[in-house]
């Protein structure tokens, strides 16, 4: 729990202004809640490290800047640098993050407002788009409080803007309107940074929607289904949901409560929802995030043994 509570608490932030240090170090920042900036040396010739780390590095910690007048990219290197070059350096976060120019745009654009206050927030996405997969947010309201969980403070993803008030929170109809076809799309998520069963009844509205005209979908959910709803829902979710992915956190109770702030009760209930779950849909997985007090192997153990279902870590920053 310290550990948690010493990236997470303290509510400072950082920005690594023209990064170029190791990978290990940028992990750790990112854990922190730092932003990680890069500038025209990520276009240079001789630059694969950099551009390796650059990989790992996530959207939401990123920033750009020209370092003006010096770190002039290619192909303006050895001439003064200005501002207008800084295209350049987004040119090559596009390409190595498989992205557009406009994605990085808005993303590092967001990554600026959140760390300097530069312009303004985006408004709410009902729906979100990451790779090839649209992610429905359901809702920023969540029965549990985990640690580790920054839905409160910083609702924010990949430059979207996720935060959202009960009263905002769309009906199925907004849903379905900006889902369109959703055979366009690898599947549909129900997501968010909130927990998606607590509006199940929209979820189990929008998901047949979406079965019925040829899509695939998955929920992400911390597993409180049948506690939120007061009985078991798994049984609505044959032939609408292809796969649930649950949050198990943890393969210990008393570290499980701790991390969600939930009693311990919740987590025997967490492994009966993935196994009547399992009775129900295409696909069940179990994840964990990757903080260095979670006993990794002994969670798979969990996951794959006890429960039978398919096991993840999740990268945690």
């Amino acid at each position: 729990m310290d550990i948690i509570q010493s990236y997470c608490g303290t509510g400072l932030k950082a920005q690594f202004h023209c990064y170029n240090g190791s990978l290990d170090d940028a992990l750790e920042f990112m854990k922190m809640n730092h932003f990680i900036s890069f500038t025209g040396n990520i276009t240079f010739k001789k630059s694969d490290g950099l551009r390796d780390i650059l990989k790992h590095i996530d959207l939401n910690h990123i920033m750009l800047e020209t370092d003006s007048p010096f770190m002039t990219p290619v192909p303006y290197r050895g001439k003064r640098n200005e501002p207008s070059y800084v295209k350049y350096v987004a040119q090559q976060i596009a390409e190595i993050h498989k992205l557009s120019l406009e994605d990085v745009g808005r993303i590092t654009s967001l990554n600026a407002f959140r760390f300097f206050g530069i312009g303004n927030a985006p408004k709410t996405s009902f729906t979100y788009l990451l790779e090839n997969s649209l992610y429905i947010n359901v809702t920023n309201r969540c029965n549990a409080d985990c640690t580790f969980c920054r839905r409160k403070e910083d609702p924010f993803l990949r430059g979207y803007n996720l935060g959202m008030k009960k009263s905002e929170e769309p009906t199925a109809e907004v849903y379905i309107s900006e889902i369109g076809d959703p055979k366009k799309y690898d599947e549909i998520v129900f997501c968010g940074y909130g927990e998606p069963t607590i509006r199940w009844d929209v979820v189990r509205e929008v998901a047949k929607y979406v079965k019925a005209n040829g899509g695939k979908t998955r929920m992400n959910t911390n597993g409180h289904g049948n506690i939120i709803n007061k009985k078991d829902i798994t049984p609505e979710m044959k032939d609408i949901i292809d796969v649930i992915s649950i949050s198990l956190n943890s393969y210990d109770p008393k570290q499980y409560a701790e991390l969600m702030q939930v009693s311990e009760t919740h987590f025997d209930e967490m492994k009966n929802f993935a196994r009547l779950a399992k009775q129900c849909v295409n696909k069940v997985v179990m994840s964990v995030v990757s903080l260095d007090e979670v006993e990794i192997e002994k969670s798979r153990k969990v996951v794959e043994d006890e429960i039978g279902v398919e096991f993840r870590i999740r990268t945690y920053f």
